[in-house]
Parts: structure tokens; sequence; C-alpha cells
């Protein structure tokens, strides 16, 4: 897995490694970085990376439910 990290600060990874990673098949997940509740709201920059790389929720480990995760991880 690689991580899109949404801080202002960091956005890792930008499109064009995200897209370079959709082509090789790598999962991703969206996190922000928080050091505090407020940090929460930096996940919609993280989702616009994803989104200007044209990656779906299929892509993203962290939009997956409980039992779709569960199966994920044992796989």
């Amino acid at each position: 897995l690689l991580e899109i990290n949404s801080y202002p600060q960091r956005l890792d990874l930008n499109a064009t490694n995200i897209k370079e990673a959709l082509q090789n098949k790598v999962k991703l997940v969206i996190s922000t970085d928080a050091h505090s509740t407020q940090d929460l709201n930096y996940m919609s920059l993280g989702v616009s990376q994803a989104k200007k790389a044209l990656a779906t929720p299929k892509d993203i480990v962290n939009t997956l439910n409980y039992k779709q995760l569960r199966k994920f991880i044992k796989d």
C-alpha cells in the first residue's frame, strides 16, 4: 500500500505518482496526517489528488467496508 498524504505541506503522492501506482496495480490509502481534529478536514485534498489521477474507490483501501477490508488483509 502507498499513502496519499493529504496534509497541505506534504500532499504526497501527487497525481503523477498516483497514476504510476495505479498502472502498477498498487493499492492506495488516503490519510490526513492529522495531528489535531481540525487536520481531519484535509482529507478532501487527498481525495482531490486521487480524483485528478483517475483513481476510483476500488483503488483506495480505506473506502472498503469492514468485511471487504478483512478479506483484503487476509488475502
